[in-house]
């Protein structure tokens, strides 16, 4: 109820219009960083949902914006949306390719076979496999990827709905052993993803290896200003964006766009 500024839960088929996720206490401040990560995204220009954060009940909460959904005066509608292992007829719980999930060159297939925009699509996918390799998104399985119907047979991909990094947490997720839900160049290991297997993706994906890694680089000369950009808008809205969490998350995406800056001169 936007209006009086309370929630509801939908009863019957009323669609939803917001996703609620509490922190469940896992990471600390988990829901600022995927908060920060989506806002992030969107500030380079990748379309990703619109999110905030709020104190519900006692329990940080990051809110999300349903964009498969179509508001009337009276009602709101449904927007068919399917993820990647729906259409690749994939199990829910094989959402990673190490457990026989999707991998990105079927999606890259998928989306060139189906997408109403196919060479616009393919790069959206693209950048974000970029972005989750830079910031250390570690949890960017197929089910974080779809396809929205629209009507006319409108087929487009998703704009990007969850996002997080595993860069703050050295403890939890040691450098080491940060594995990426789907292979860049036959390589889960964030660490050993270099030059070649950027090469080797750029193959697979029927990709120019000119223009991957010239997108490649354009990020890690956008990402870090964008960072801090994007930090000091969350402090000064009241989003907490200084805490420590956070802090470390600039500061790490930073370190990442420069490491790669280096490999590739």
């Amino acid at each position: 109820d936007e209006e009086n500024h309370r929630w509801g839960m939908p009863k019957g088929a009323t669609p939803t219009t917001h996703i609620l996720k509490p922190n469940t206490g896992g990471f600390a401040a988990y829901e600022l960083n995927e908060h920060f990560c989506l806002r992030l995204a969107g500030r380079i220009g990748l379309a990703s949902a619109k999110s905030w954060t709020k104190i519900i009940a006692g329990i940080p909460v990051i809110i999300v914006e349903r964009f498969d959904r179509v508001r009337r005066p009276d009602r709101v509608l449904r927007v068919h949306q399917e993820d990647m292992c729906q259409a690749l007829a994939r199990m829910p719980d094989r959402k990673y390719q190490s457990e026989g999930g999707p991998s990105t060159q079927e999606i890259f297939n998928l989306i060139r076979n189906h997408s109403a925009q196919p060479q616009e699509d393919v790069l959206r996918f693209l950048d974000a496999m970029i972005f989750n390799f830079l910031i250390g998104g570690t949890d960017a399985h197929a089910k974080n990827f779809g396809f929205l119907l629209a009507g006319g047979g409108q087929v487009r991909l998703t704009r990007l709905y969850d996002l997080s990094s595993s860069l703050p947490y050295p403890k939890e997720i040691p450098p080491l052993k940060a594995r990426l839900a789907m292979k860049i160049g036959g390589q889960y290991f964030l660490y050993r993803i270099g030059p070649k297997e950027w090469e080797k993706a750029a193959a697979e994906w029927k990709l120019d290896r000119d223009m991957v890694v010239g997108r490649l680089l354009e990020h890690t000369l956008r990402l870090p200003e964008a960072a801090i950009e994007v930090s000091q808008e969350m402090s000064s809205s009241g989003d907490a964006g200084i805490d420590p969490v956070i802090e470390r998350l600039v500061a790490e995406i930073s370190k990442s766009a420069e490491s790669v800056r280096k490999v590739f001169s």
